[in-house]
């Protein structure tokens, strides 16, 4: 195998199982969700999780802490982007 081929896998790998590990997980708890509910379809097993006020708060509470730590990311990563492009113009204007 030669080695572009080795780094075309390599490159696959690391951005696909991610995802397959993802929509692993959320198959999942599909199919835990509707198990442990009862229902046949994505649709009632969906009515049956919004019906219940404590399932709703925990979710709203778990989407909130998921925002805000994709936030903190995302201004981490700006931060570090504006100090590597502020060096990188400084470089430029010295020579």
């Amino acid at each position: 195998m030669s080695l572009e081929l080795q780094r075309i896998l390599l490159w696959l790998i690391r951005k696909a199982l991610p995802w397959a590990a993802m929509l692993a997980a959320l198959w999942m708890i599909r199919e835990t969700a509707s198990a442990l509910l009862g229902r046949e379809s994505m649709l009632e097993v969906w009515i049956a999780w919004m019906g219940s006020a404590r399932v709703t708060r925990l979710s709203a509470i778990l989407f909130g802490l998921v925002g805000v730590a994709y936030g903190l990311q995302q201004r981490a990563l700006r931060r570090e982007a504006e100090k590597a492009l502020g060096e990188a113009l400084k470089e430029r204007r010295q020579g």
